[in-house]
């Protein structure tokens, strides 16, 4: 004979007022208790990627024609095409130069 697992659901007649829904303490403390631990991890998820994230970087340049004088922050780099690694992170003022092509400026952020 198969066990019984709790009370059984009440028929619902035709025209009977259906019971009011109730919600128990415990119900309520667990939900409340899932929305604070979803808040902090999303606040340390975003304090630590601000923390983590690198604080270094690098810089492509490329040039049509290559061999273009690249200088960076005011200092000369090398000859374009020119990877530039290890930067700090933040802006930098690019210039490159070529003998009858016009200067080129650009800046990053």
């Amino acid at each position: 004979m198969p066990q019984s697992r709790g009370p059984r659901p009440k028929p619902v007649c035709a025209g009977a007022e259906p019971e009011p829904a109730s919600v128990t303490v415990r119900a309520l403390m667990l939900g409340l208790g899932a929305l604070v631990f979803v808040a902090i991890a999303a606040f340390a998820t975003v304090f630590l990627y601000q923390y983590w994230k690198p604080k270094y970087g690098s810089l492509v340049i490329k040039t049509t024609p290559p061999g273009a004088s690249v200088w960076l922050d005011g200092k000369e780099r090398g000859v374009s095409p020119l990877t530039l690694t290890d930067l700090r992170a933040g802006g930098h003022q690019a210039k490159v130069t070529k003998e009858g092509y016009k200067t080129s400026y650009s800046r990053s952020r």
